[in-house]
């Protein structure tokens, strides 16, 4: 069925929207983000500095949970990054194109399903806009390579490769543990089309048994180690604390996302009450739904970054109601309504920021390198390969692990916008144990950026 003009033109601005985002809006996005230099630098220590051995010498509070996942991510992103340079837009450009690897799998995916053009072009696009999907694809941390993984797996298994579909859901497993929500995919298709089961369950089992394999090739030392308190870490908690779904939607800055969740509420109660589940489509979306939504009360990981894993079901079930009524055009144009405003506002208040680059090149300058340094979450880049540089946001530092270090003396720097930690309060505790004294002061972005000496007395 032919796309009409209102679809093509709210498709059309949809792309557009997503062009920017893409291209101009990302590194005005997030200009605090913990996670990029949290998982850029274990990325380093793996690839650079001797792997899982390394980290858990090293660095005094690296859970062994999180030895036990993500050597695949490492070793693509390292390599990648040797290349282009050890930097946030390089990580991000590499998980966009991951996403962008996904949604292309995706179009097949739903064409196999045979669901319409302009049901699967709006599918695509909205997740192309959605602040799920960029928030995952703007960072590097292993969320878009995993979603990649999964929707490979979920391709493969339509497609009735199963053995090579059970390989690759162990890759997406190792990668990082919400990986397991394609087994999810998987079980839903079966429950819905009920193709040959004897037949998939020799070769998918053969074929996650051979990612076993390469899972305790890569983590055998850390499994022994670690694995019994990761299990109890991933699968216990309450169900309201650690549960992803709600972290998006109820713990997000401003509850931005609960015109979303009434999106999704308003749509299941009318595809419920339409009965849409009886149709052959509308049945395998509703069974998609409710595995992917079990998916989140078994693996229970409280970080609303997890929520691309479940967003597909709510997007199918949205989709769905739209297309019966023939108001595709209008979902699609209810999304851009609700996200352009948020967009807009974000690059307006932040597109001044003089980029991480800058950054970067201020702390060289004002940072001595003759003694330790901790600083906040981008001081890492400013310093890449330096063994003794280390940020708050992955160590802990301040409150956890100062007597670990026990370091005679080190210099402090950082500014408030980039910590979880106000920094007159990092130096107060500091000085419990150090003598500390102001070396620079400078200003970057409208904050300031205080350099201390601190010396052991």
């Amino acid at each position: 069925m032919s796309l009409c003009n209102k679809e093509r033109i709210t498709l059309a601005l949809m792309l557009l929207l997503g062009l920017f985002l893409y291209i101009f809006f990302a590194p005005y996005y997030r200009l605090s983000n913990g996670d990029d230099p949290w998982r850029t630098s274990t990325v380093y220590d793996i690839v650079m500095r001797g792997g899982i051995n390394y980290i858990r010498s090293f660095i005094p509070n690296m859970g062994e949970d999180n030895l036990l996942v993500g050597t695949i991510h490492a070793y693509v992103y390292g390599t990648i990054f040797n290349i282009f340079g050890w930097l946030p837009i390089v990580g991000m450009r590499i998980s966009t194109a991951f996403f962008a690897l996904s949604l292309l799998l995706w179009w097949q995916i739903l064409k196999a399903l045979n669901f319409s053009k302009a049901f699967t072009l709006s599918i695509l696009f909205t997740m192309l806009i959605l602040e799920t999907y960029f928030g995952m694809a703007s960072q590097s941390r292993t969320d878009s390579i995993t979603f990649f993984f999964v929707t490979l797996a979920f391709f493969l298994f339509i497609r009735q490769w199963y053995l090579f579909s059970g390989f690759v859901l162990m890759l997406a497993v190792e990668t990082h543990y919400i990986g397991i929500t394609g087994f999810f995919y998987c079980f839903a298709y079966l429950l819905a089309y009920r193709p040959n089961i004897k037949r998939i369950a020799i070769y998918f089992t053969l074929g996650v048994a051979i990612g076993v394999a390469l899972y305790l090739y890569l983590h055998l030392d850390a499994v022994i180690i670690g694995f019994t308190g990761t299990l109890a870490k991933s699968t216990g908690g309450s169900i309201t604390d650690s549960n992803y779904l709600l972290a998006y939607f109820f713990r997000t800055k401003y509850f931005r996302h609960i015109p979303e969740l009434i999106i999704f509420a308003t749509a299941l109660i009318v595809f419920m009450k339409q009965k849409l589940y009886k149709e052959v489509q509308g049945k395998f979306i509703l069974i998609f739904l409710i595995c992917t939504i079990v998916s989140t009360l078994i693996l229970r990981r409280g970080n609303f970054h997890y929520a691309p894993f479940t967003f597909v079901a709510l997007l199918l079930i949205t989709m769905s109601v739209a297309e019966r009524y023939h108001k595709i055009w209008l979902l699609n144009l209810l999304w851009l309504a609700l996200l352009i405003p948020q967009y807009g506002y974000v690059y307006y208040k932040q597109h001044t920021y003089p980029g991480i680059n800058a950054y970067i090149e201020m702390i060289r300058q004002e940072v001595p390198t003759d003694l330790p340094i901790f600083g906040d979450s981008r001081v890492w880049y400013a310093f890449v390969g330096r063994e003794k540089t280390h940020h708050m946001t992955r160590l802990g530092f301040v409150y956890d692990d100062m007597e670990k270090y026990n370091y005679d003396a080190f210099y402090l720097t950082g500014y408030d916008e980039d910590t979880d930690i106000p920094m007159i309060d990092v130096v107060n505790k500091v000085s419990t144990k150090y003598d500390c004294t102001t070396i620079s002061e400078t200003e970057f972005y409208n904050n300031p950026v205080v350099t201390w000496k601190c010396i052991k007395r």
